[in-house]
């Protein structure tokens, strides 16, 4: 069976993937793909001018991140959905 190796107490590692495609004729496709991407990128990029970064307050980084949603907000791509 498919838990032939489990044991009483003992968890099992699980891995979990997740795919997103694009259909490239949907604009809400790409709408969605640039509210995904935008926060990580956006930190990832400060991260590597300003490696001090890492060591900000979560209060900073908080700041950070409301401003990027602030500025989706502004161009009309709200992030409601999650």
């Amino acid at each position: 069976g498919l838990w032939t190796g489990w044991q009483e107490g003992q968890c099992k590692s699980l891995s979990v993937v997740s795919v997103s495609g694009t259909d490239i004729s949907r604009i809400a496709d790409y709408a969605e793909n640039l509210r995904m991407w935008t926060e990580p990128v956006a930190l990832q990029i400060l991260q590597t001018l300003f490696p001090t970064i890492r060591i900000w307050p979560r209060d900073s980084s908080s700041m950070v991140i409301r401003t990027i949603h602030d500025i989706l907000s502004g161009l009309g791509l709200e992030d409601n959905q999650w």
